[in-house]
């Protein structure tokens, strides 16, 4: 879910639940589909994860709401950009941009920028 976050600009905009549950299904479907018809989206587990993220004992990692979106907090840029960066090269990074692509060095001047 971090990582569908940071893609979608969390660090910087509100993110619509829908467009993270769309992102999240893409990056691993398997996580985040349902049981029977592994081809849809469970939007219930997203929105889960995403209020988990927000409670202290997950660390407080994005703020916001289905109403007004998600977003980071400055932990959870910190949070998300540790797990990008240990699974650069494995099958879930593949989906995250590579080395020198014009989106990675946008996104990673705009992380350094925010850090």
């Amino acid at each position: 879910m971090l990582l569908s976050l940071l893609e979608l600009g969390g660090a910087t905009k509100s993110v619509d639940t829908e467009d993270l549950a769309i992102k999240a299904h893409e990056l691993l479907p398997s996580a985040f589909a349902w049981k029977k018809y592994p081809e849809q989206v469970n939007l219930e587990l997203v929105r889960v994860n995403l209020s988990n993220f927000k409670k202290p004992s997950h660390g407080t990692l994005v703020r916001g709401s289905g109403r007004e979106g998600w977003r980071f907090t400055e932990e959870g840029i910190r949070q998300a950009v540790l797990l990008k960066k240990s699974l650069v090269g494995s099958e879930l990074g593949v989906g995250l941009g590579s080395a020198g692509s014009v989106d990675t060095v946008r996104h990673s001047r705009e992380l350094k920028r925010l850090m």
